[in-house]
């Protein structure tokens, strides 16, 4: 897999190398670097901006990623696509300017598979992460925790009682 380190400090993006993309393909991943300003911040987007040649207009895609890798979205038919980070309320980096390479398939018609909406994108991390929680909570439990659950939209303790757990 293709990987493109950046350093992000004081809102800006900077290439450790002198990365290119080559168009049509699923694998390059962006590793950031980021500066004290995004360590807040589990979620981010990625703003993937770039100029397709072929269509005559401007295309642009969100990622939404937790960490600090996300996976490319295949590009097509483009000689360079601008990425920038934003997250929060609102902190966001300028962009940096990657170029891209054409693939043999630039210019033909094989289907694009884009990557699902940030809206989808959302609600599928929420499902990951309430999962995740369960998960967290269950282990707990089985280790005779004592933890937090919502209870009418706040939150109370659950207390041990003989081995089972009850809400107050």
């Amino acid at each position: 897999m293709p990987e493109i380190r950046l350093i992000v400090r004081n809102k800006r993006i900077y290439a450790v190398d002198q990365p290119v993309i080559v168009c049509g393909n699923s694998d390059f991943t962006l590793y950031f670097d980021p500066d004290a300003e995004w360590a807040p911040f589990r979620e981010k987007t990625a703003r993937f901006f770039w100029y397709d040649n072929r269509r005559r207009t401007y295309l642009h895609t969100d990622v939404l990623f937790a960490g600090n890798a996300v996976t490319v979205p295949v590009l097509r038919d483009t000689n360079e696509v601008a990425v920038g980070l934003y997250a929060g309320a609102l902190h966001a980096t300028a962009p940096i300017r990657i170029p891209c390479a054409e693939a043999v398939t630039d210019g033909s018609d094989i289907p694009e598979v884009l990557p699902p909406p940030l809206y989808t994108q959302l609600l599928s991390y929420l499902r990951e992460l309430a999962e995740e929680t369960a998960v967290r909570q269950a282990e707990r439990v089985q280790h005779g925790i004592t933890v937090r659950v919502p209870v009418n939209g706040t939150l109370a303790p659950i207390e041990e009682t003989g081995g089972q757990y009850v809400n107050p």
